[in-house]
């Protein structure tokens, strides 16, 4: 079977379940798109044209299904603000290219622009810190936050030179706020979707975890089968 985290859940999304449908129709295999969902409000409501992509694979024979969780929000570290180009060679190049001026603009741009479009939901207090290993205090607390004790107005710009200087000091986990509620429900409602946490086993007390590791499938017998019906 064929389960692989796509390649992207934003502005690219559309393609990426092209891609992974293509996977596992050319090597014959049972493919999952994982934890499908559209992330950014530029995204919001492509779960409609995704799943029609599911729906089309179906029916020519494709064995394609799909899972997700029930919340509006993701989780991952803050590199995920990064552009790939920033990225790419791994840490210490990574660390270097912010180190370079220029490209330290370019990159401060590209990361303004995912708070604005793609991860941060239009908003930098959609990004709330769970686990931070340089400084614990910024558990819980937003990228927002963060801004402001560092002695900055918020402001996209401002939001992203902070999520520099996280990631130099080696970054954190976060949960994301930028999915819309209505792509959870109609990607929960298609035929070939199940519900799965995407989380783990976290130990209590231990930073500010996403709900999911504990909540995903209470959530979605509780609130959305008996509540929402």
């Amino acid at each position: 079977m064929h389960i692989s985290h796509m390649r992207d859940e934003a502005d690219h999304l559309l393609d990426s379940v092209k891609e992974t449908i293509a996977i596992g129709e050319l090597g014959g295999l049972p493919t999952q798109i994982t934890h499908h969902k559209a992330v950014g409000k530029a995204q919001w409501g492509l779960s409609e044209q995704s799943l029609a992509l599911v729906d089309a694979a179906r029916a020519r024979g494709v064995d394609v299904t799909i899972d997700h969780y029930p919340y509006t929000a993701s989780h991952t570290g803050t590199a995920a603000l990064f552009p790939p180009w920033v990225q790419e060679g791994g840490k210490d190049k990574m660390l270097a290219r912010l180190a370079d001026p220029a490209q330290r603009k370019r990159a401060q741009a590209d990361v303004a622009k995912s708070i604005e479009f793609n991860r941060g939901g239009g908003n930098p207090k959609n990004i709330q810190f769970s686990t931070c290993g340089f400084d614990k205090t910024l558990n819980g607390k937003t990228l927002a936050d963060a801004t402001r004790m560092a002695g900055r107005e918020v402001t996209f710009d401002n939001a992203a030179e902070t999520a520099i200087e996280i990631q130099e000091k080696g970054g954190c986990s976060a949960v994301y706020h930028a999915i819309g509620e209505e792509d959870v429900r109609r990607i929960m409602q298609h035929p070939a979707a199940m519900v799965a946490s995407d989380g783990g086993v976290v130990a209590f007390g231990e930073g500010v975890p996403h709900p999911r590791n504990y909540g995903t499938f209470p959530r979605a017998l509780g609130y959305y089968v008996r509540e929402l019906r």
